[in-house]
Parts: structure tokens; C-alpha cells; sequence
């Protein structure tokens, strides 16, 4: 009886979230077009390595070189950015925030926009330690690291949204 229970408030709770949109994050259909796509940027940038891991697990084939079968999404920049959200009583930084910024685009493979020149930010904050400086360097830099996976998953699902918006 307790099972049956169980089961049934695992069932409600699923129809709830299928009922309200609610997709898992990975679930991103890429449009007509993009079965094969060409990722133009700096090949030395672990947002690309993101952004090709991503578009595999989505269906499509990542090709090397520009073909004219594939479409193209093309990093036009990537930056980052540091700054200081809160100060102590002694005058010393406590709190930072770490700014990440894209700038990206996707043609077809006839030229055309599939989505238009768009500008992504992603924003984490941390505090800070002077007693504790190497820790937190890694940690800002494992912020880093995420906000660049965090990334190339929003463009997979701009591109998504994009599609959807034409259609």
C-alpha cells in the first residue's frame, strides 16, 4: 500500500513538471539544417571543446572544416571580466564577481542567419579570503570553467529557440 502510495505521488509530481514545460537541461533539438555544423573560433578555447561536446550529444555531426553541407556557428568573442562586489570595514575586497561573455552566431549552409549575432553574460560571485588567496583563485577559476559549459548549453538552446521562432 505505502508503494502504490509512492508511485503515485512520484507519477503526480511528473505529470506536474511535463505540464508546466519543464524539459531536462540537456534535451535541446537542434533545427533542420544543423545536422552538420562547423564551430568557428579559437580552437585552443574550452568553450569550443563545450560547445562541439554539446552539439554531439544533441545529433549533430562536428566537422573540422567549413563544408558546404554544414552550417557554421561562429564565436565571434569571448571575455572576461572581474570586479568588486563588497568591501570590509578594513577597506579590502570580500566579495567578487566573475563576468563571462559571449558574442556568437549561426549561419546555414546556404548563408543565411539561422540565428542572428547575439551577446550571451554569465555572472557568479564569490567571497573572498586575503588569508586564503590560492583558494581562491582556483575557485575563480573553476567558475570560470563552469560559466564556459554553462554557455555553450545556452547556445545550444538559443539556437533552439531561435529555430522554434521561425517555424
Amino acid at each position: 500500500m505505502r508503494q502504490r502510495i509512492q508511485v503515485m505521488i512520484i507519477t503526480a509530481s511528473l505529470a506536474v513538471l511535463s505540464a508546466c514545460g519543464f524539459h531536462w537541461r540537456g534535451a535541446v533539438t537542434l533545427p533542420a539544417g544543423m545536422e552538420q555544423v562547423y564551430v568557428q573560433g579559437d580552437h585552443a578555447s574550452l568553450l569550443l571543446r563545450e560547445i562541439r561536446y554539446a552539439l554531439n550529444e544533441a545529433g549533430a555531426s562536428v566537422v573540422n572544416s567549413p563544408e558546404p553541407t554544414a552550417a557554421t556557428l561562429q564565436i565571434h568573442g569571448e571575455s572576461r571580466e572581474r570586479r568588486v562586489l563588497s568591501i570590509g570595514a578594513d577597506a579590502r575586497a570580500r566579495e567578487y564577481e566573475v563576468i563571462y561573455k559571449v558574442d556568437f552566431s549561426v549561419r546555414g549552409a546556404d548563408g543565411k542567419p539561422l540565428v542572428p549575432r547575439q551577446n550571451l553574460e554569465l555572472t557568479r560571485d564569490y567571497s573572498f579570503n586575503e588569508n586564503d588567496v590560492l583558494a581562491k583563485e582556483r575557485e575563480e577559476q573553476i567558475l570560470n570553467r563552469e560559466m564556459q559549459s554553462d554557455a555553450a548549453h545556452v547556445i545550444l538552446r538559443r539556437i533552439n529557440l531561435e529555430a522554434h521562432a521561425v517555424q
